[in-house]
């Protein structure tokens, strides 16, 4: 998309803000509408978007690009997808076969798939890696809610004391080899 056409879009954002609830779901929305999206054009949109946790600066996604492309691996997991441009760089970059990321909120997961045609799953999250724990990722891009506490008791298989959801989620994808190996971003 050009920078033309993202202009028109952050017009017309600016325009309706008082009259609409304006998040990054919304603005992808509106993007898509005028044309196809990229990543990058997705990493601009969301940090003009207020509200969401779907910002991050284009120099970390860079750097997840280039890390992605340096390791080359054949399958990536976000296993909390809060920013669907993290997921969809690096497996631009890397050529990866399989991408997969788990997202816990509809719009989200929405937004996601007009971003990149990768394996967007919705739902909660822990419960999404317990049907993929047969599954293997040569690369894990995980920034789990560190300090967010589970709001129901910890599952038998669950580490004993472990409550905080990010422990749950790292220790949900160390059987599927990534933690092993040592080939993941957090």
């Amino acid at each position: 998309m050009d920078r033309e056409t993202l202009e028109r879009v952050w017009r017309a954002e600016e325009r309706v803000r008082d009259r609409y609830a304006i998040d990054f779901a919304f603005l992808v929305d509106v993007a898509t509408e005028v044309g196809p999206l990229t990543w990058r054009d997705a990493a601009e949109l969301a940090l003009r978007a207020r509200k969401g946790d779907a910002a991050r600066p284009m120099q970390l996604l860079e750097f997840v690009a280039e890390l992605a492309h340096e390791l080359g691996p054949k399958s990536v997991l976000d296993p909390w997808v809060e920013a669907p441009t993290v997921l969809a760089a690096a497996h631009e970059a890397s050529g990866s076969m399989q991408s997969c990321g788990l997202v816990g909120d509809e719009r989200l997961w929405r937004a996601a798939q007009r971003i990149a045609p990768l394996d967007w799953r919705l739902g909660d999250p822990l419960l999404l890696l317990r049907e993929l724990l047969h599954e293997r990722f040569d690369l894990v891009i995980a920034k789990p809610p560190f300090g967010m506490r589970s709001k129901v008791a910890p599952e038998p298989d669950d580490p004993r004391g472990r409550v905080d959801i990010a422990d749950l989620v790292l220790w949900r994808v160390a059987p599927m080899g990534a933690l092993s190996s040592r080939r993941h971003i957090t």
